[in-house]
């Protein structure tokens, strides 16, 4: 088996300011697709965080057909090249990504002549207290947390040998039925992984899957920002409210420095 707290098998996996220039290298006219590669490269970028656009433009539109057709606006400007100024040294990708979304429900909202509309489910309405440009961020705020979290699971998952697969069904497990006991999810997760467990190994193998969730989380945070000190980090992680989630993880990279 894997060491499970064994992240090397993930190094080949290119960080989003990496893919970015693989997207857009010099050379390339912006609004122009570029070579096969160029698309290439621009079609995983879009894969990888097109999430995000979506679920954030469902919760402000309020209108899934209109999400949907703002959703392959932007894919095909993005895919015309629309990032191509993008620079770490300019601000967060996030932010890049939430302006262009903006524009195109602003423009969206001038061709329907009609005001913008609230936000629905986690996202306060907009209202006197509440202005839209202050919801609008709140909203693809909660889109870009769930999108990472998302990219979390997936990236436990991948983690070569049985230990992705392993840790990554013992804390879907957990999360399904966390006021289960741990005599109870050993029991399940006996039957799941066809493999004898107790209480005691079931609390240390739990422990084992946060741990690498919450890095892994750490990980794709990290990706997004050009600055990558532990300060820049921690900062982002609580703007986006998952600190405290990350603590522990956290207090390890300071104390390794």
């Amino acid at each position: 088996m894997t060491n499970g707290n064994d992240l090397s098998d993930l190094s080949h996996i290119d960080t989003l300011w990496q893919m970015v220039r693989q997207a857009h290298p010099p050379g390339v006219v912006k609004g122009t697709p570029g070579d096969d590669e160029t698309a290439t490269a621009r079609r995983a970028l879009l894969e990888r965080y097109s999430g995000a656009a979506r679920r954030y433009l469902q919760a402000a539109l309020r209108d899934r057909a209109a999400a949907e057709e703002l959703s392959q606006d932007f894919a095909v400007k993005f895919m015309g090249g629309a990032f191509a100024n993008v620079d770490p040294g300019k601000g967060r990708f996030r932010d890049f990504l939430k302006q262009s979304l903006y524009h195109l429900m602003m423009d969206h909202h001038r061709r329907r002549k009609s005001a913008p509309q609230g936000l629905v489910g986690d996202v306060p309405a907009a209202g006197p207290e509440t202005p839209w440009a202050q919801a609008h961020d709140e909203a693809f705020q909660t889109s870009w947390r769930l999108e990472l979290m998302a990219r979390a699971w997936s990236s436990l998952k991948q983690i070569k040998g049985d230990s992705g697969q392993r840790y990554h069904t013992i804390l879907r497990t957990r999360v399904e039925d966390p006021d289960a006991s741990y005599a109870e999810l050993a029991t399940r997760l006996s039957l799941l992984l066809n493999d004898v467990y107790d209480a005691n190994r079931a609390r240390v193998d739990v422990h084992r899957a946060r741990d690498l969730f919450v890095r892994m989380l750490v990980r794709e945070v990290r990706e997004t920002l050009a600055d990558c000190s532990n300060a820049a980090l921690e900062e982002e992680l609580a703007e986006l409210g998952l600190l405290e989630r990350c603590r522990p993880v956290m207090d390890r990279r300071r104390n390794a420095c």
